[in-house]
């Protein structure tokens, strides 16, 4: 039990009470007391028990200067004057103090109360990292295979392709368990800046599948529809096995400077090579035009084109690829942005979501 400095009682009839323990500080109404001294026990809502001593205010005398504490306008003089001992006017005063400060709670419902704020702070970051992903995803979608203009084309592909006869004789390569024969039809090597390709992975493909031995179909332009920009406005899309273009009317561009390249190989690093290749980038492709057929079917043989003039079905090279660098990436940045979204978006949702089971169990 600890003991407090007097307590004054001012001729109003206010009383200047202050905990030892947490120094809350409370100006609290009493009834006017007789004359004299007196010690009472009085208990603050912090659980300290002390001693007050109560003195009385020489007539006349000035108000009590202020105490540093929480401050409250001292209330006018009341008009009850029936009470007239000090242990009714100390514990009107000990319950007026307990009552101005907030309920005590449990040290298990504080914790629980911190828990809830803090998971409630954290789903609302969780919420606006969501959003950000969701929009710089959205803008990667859009950006990610843009063109460049045809001032950034380098030299290499204002060229034609180079074909030229070819004296190899035909071979036989494995792959995933199915043989396939090839037979040369001429060396083939071709610069291009590629504007659509096919996903052969996608759903929608059903000409395809992991044991396939085609990789992707790039379509590419070179030569004179790169001198300008009307390529950028061109609409070009894959199907499985074909590449297809929309012109507008007031633009230039030239049908022949376009092919559709079948690619195969017998190298499996070569496979991921390609595999790397995007839409914006412009790449060397060099190797062999050839026609092919897997061994279980002899007479089902895919032919390559030797023209770049044709047009329909048939119309598509046919490349067995030997060599292929990207000589300039178009968007990477975007299409890794596009990618780590996606990834991103999916964890912040099983991050919400285990977040809100944990306190639904609690």
């Amino acid at each position: 039990m600890q003991s407090s400095p007097p307590v004054s009682l001012h001729q109003c009839g206010v009383a200047r009470l202050t905990c030892p323990q947490c120094h809350t500080t409370k100006d609290v109404r009493a009834a006017p007391l007789p004359k004299g001294t007196g010690i009472l026990q009085v208990r603050c809502p912090c659980g300290a028990v002390f001693n007050v001593c109560l003195d009385e205010q020489p007539a006349g005398g000035a108000q009590a200067a202020q105490e540093p504490g929480r401050e409250e306008r001292l209330p006018p003089p009341p008009t009850d004057t029936g009470a007239s001992t000090r242990a009714k006017a100390f514990v009107q005063a000990s319950l007026a103090l307990e009552q101005s400060q907030p309920p005590r709670v449990s040290g298990i419902e504080a914790q629980h109360a911190t828990q809830q704020r803090r998971s409630r702070r954290t789903q609302h970051r969780l919420t606006w990292l969501l959003l950000l992903a969701i929009g710089l995803t959205g803008l990667a979608a859009v950006k990610r295979g843009a063109f460049v203009r045809h001032t950034a084309i380098l030299p290499p592909l204002f060229q034609d392709p180079i074909q030229t006869p070819t004296t190899r004789p035909p071979f036989a390569f494995p792959y995933k368990g199915e043989t396939y024969r090839v037979h040369p039809v001429a060396e083939y090597e071709l610069w291009g800046l590629v504007v659509s390709h096919n996903n052969i992975h996608s759903v929608t493909d059903i000409y395809h599948d992991r044991a396939s031995v085609d990789t992707k179909d790039l379509c590419v332009i070179w030569g004179p529809n790169l001198t300008r920009d009307d390529f950028q406005q061109v609409a070009y899309w894959s199907d499985p096995w074909s590449c297809s273009f929309a012109v507008p009317a007031h633009l230039l561009f030239f049908p022949d400077y376009l092919s559709n390249n079948h690619l195969i190989t017998a190298e499996p690093r070569m496979r991921d090579r390609i595999d790397e290749v995007r839409i914006g980038d412009q790449i060397h492709l060099k190797g062999l035009l050839v026609n092919y057929s897997a061994r279980r079917m002899p007479q089902a043989w895919r032919t390559s084109s030797t023209t770049r003039h044709d047009r329909g079905n048939g119309a598509c090279e046919v490349v067995f690829v030997e060599a292929l660098d990207i000589l300039r990436p178009g968007t990477p940045g975007w299409y890794t942005t596009y990618t780590v979204g996606w990834w991103s978006i999916l964890l912040l949702l099983v991050l919400k979501g285990w977040l809100l089971l944990r306190e639904t169990l609690r």
